[in-house]
């Protein structure tokens, strides 16, 4: 048995050093992988990580476009989603306040509107109210079949 444990370790090393030298002939993650260790070795892939997996990922992660730990990643996606989290109410604030002042807005357009449309309704009075006096013209009640319900102001002209 103590004659095994010697194999087993005798293999990792040679797995060991073949990751080394088949690190120090590439450049970036994409040329350092698993399948390509695990030829210089002369073993499987699964058997690669098994022997080396820890040390296989660790020298992986150590070359250019190095993908981050899984700790990491977590870190930086809930960093991120706090920050968009942020914007989203950021956004939703900026969002009320433009609706509120937009009704606010509308609002007082609503009651200019009404005051425009009192002061003209006066003024037709004052000059409804002076034809009258000097006799000007006819109220007339608009037909039924037209569709109107409201009578129209009609001058009086003798030429007509």
């Amino acid at each position: 048995m103590k004659q095994q444990r010697g194999t087993k370790e005798e293999r990792k090393e040679h797995v060991l050093a073949m990751m080394q030298e088949v690190r120090t002939q590439v450049t970036s993650q994409r040329e350092f992988t698993a399948e390509r260790v695990a030829t210089a070795a002369g073993i499987s892939k699964v058997w690669l990580y098994e022997i080396a997996g820890e040390e296989f990922s660790v020298l992986r992660a150590q070359l250019p476009g190095s993908r981050k730990t899984r700790d990491e990643e977590l870190a930086a996606l809930r960093q991120e989603n706090t920050q968009l989290r942020l914007q989203l109410e950021k956004a939703q604030e900026e969002a009320r306040l433009a609706v509120s002042t937009a009704l606010k807005k509308a609002f007082a357009m609503l009651e200019q509107w009404e005051q425009e449309n009192l002061e003209l309704r006066g003024r037709i009075r004052l000059l409804t109210h002076r034809l009258e006096q000097v006799g000007g013209y006819v109220d007339i009640v608009a037909a039924p079949s037209q569709g109107k319900s409201k009578g129209h102001l009609k001058s009086v002209d003798t030429d007509s």
